[in-house]
């Protein structure tokens, strides 16, 4: 696995909520991650401030993504 960005861990999967961000820069996400993730956001809506969600693609097979109300689901 590789090293991502400022984290001290290897990860394989990112939740991030509360992001109030209406987009993400694809190249910041890529320097997050070593560009081995697959990447989705809700945006901002209401009370719910958005949520980021990224998958180590070389560990998780993510077939289907869903976003609902306040739920991102894969």
């Amino acid at each position: 696995r590789r090293h991502l960005g400022p984290f001290k861990e290897r990860l394989d999967f990112i939740g991030l909520q509360e992001t109030n961000k209406k987009d993400f820069s694809f190249n910041w996400l890529d320097e997050l991650s070593g560009g081995k993730f697959f990447w989705e956001f809700s945006v901002p809506r209401g009370r719910s401030r958005g949520m980021l969600l990224g998958f180590n693609s070389e560990i998780f097979d993510v077939r289907e993504f869903e976003k609902v109300e306040f739920m991102l689901r894969a």
